[in-house]
């Protein structure tokens, strides 16, 4: 019996020249890694040769946010986030701060944060901040972690980057919003209240930071997070009406097998 197994790496994020023969050698270590590991899943199967490999590339275009923008009308009416009117590269480091000393007037005015901006640690970081420096910030700043979201028209809030720190003392969400030409971190004060209407449900939501899904009880949410943070960061798409069927159409890279089982479960009556 023979067939072809198609077998990949991870996608790469090459921003150092100097590091692309190591990264590409741990790409090369985990696509053979893939074919042991099918071969030991599939009854010994053996490697006859290698029929073709394909590099694919595309131009990396991280997101960084700079000077401020106007929200867009979506989200300033629900009054659930404070956009700093900074004239400079730092809304990163102002939203930071609108966070840890919070205002209850004129929140979106810089001048109140100058103060404070050197309790923050900010070596190395460069502005406008892009959202692969945030580990670093976080490092840096013991007891801060944050998570960042951004928006669009079509498929409204989703998230963009969320931490893997755990056992941070303060989370910290941030706005990612752009106007096509540049971008600009803004301060969420109240994230359920900015998801508000996602549901139909009148009294207030838990709303999970890695898929968004709202919940009526607090401990709904807290049972629902150890098995959601695990997938990371979440954006989902529903289909349309233009657009609402999957199809497999590369039967070429499907495996055959001798024998196939299907089970179920009757539950009706007959």
């Amino acid at each position: 019996m023979t067939t072809e197994a198609y077998h990949r790496s991870k996608t790469i994020t090459l921003t150092d020249p100097d590091t692309i023969t190591e990264l590409l050698q741990d790409a090369i270590e985990q696509t053979v890694n893939n074919a042991f590991t099918y071969q030991r899943n599939g009854s010994a199967w053996l490697i006859d040769r290698v029929l073709k490999l394909d590099l694919l590339t595309a131009t990396y275009q991280p997101l960084a946010g700079s000077y401020y923008i106007p929200l867009p009308k979506k989200l300033a009416v629900k009054k659930a986030i404070i956009n700093v009117q900074n004239k400079d590269d730092k809304c990163f480091a102002w939203s930071v701060l609108a966070a840890l000393y919070p205002r209850n007037s004129d929140a979106q005015l810089v001048t109140y944060y100058k103060p404070h901006l050197n309790t923050l640690k900010l070596t190395g970081m460069k502005f406008p901040v892009r959202t692969r420096q945030i580990p670093l910030f976080e490092r840096m700043n013991n007891g801060l972690a944050v998570n960042v979201f951004a928006y669009d028209d079509k498929d409204g809030v989703y998230p963009l980057h969320i931490t893997k720190n755990r056992k941070a003392d303060k989370v910290i969400n941030l706005m990612l919003i752009d106007n096509g030409r540049h971008q600009h971190y803004c301060l969420i004060k109240n994230l359920d209240r900015l998801l508000s209407d996602r549901t139909k449900h009148h009294g207030r939501m838990y709303h999970c930071s890695f898929c968004l899904h709202g919940y009526c009880t607090k401990k709904g949410l807290e049972d629902h997070m150890p098995y959601c943070q695990d997938h990371g960061a979440q954006r989902i798409e529903l289909p349309t009406e233009d657009d609402k069927w999957f199809s497999f159409n590369n039967i070429q890279r499907s495996l055959q097998v001798p024998y196939v089982i299907y089970a179920g479960e009757f539950t009706g009556t007959k």
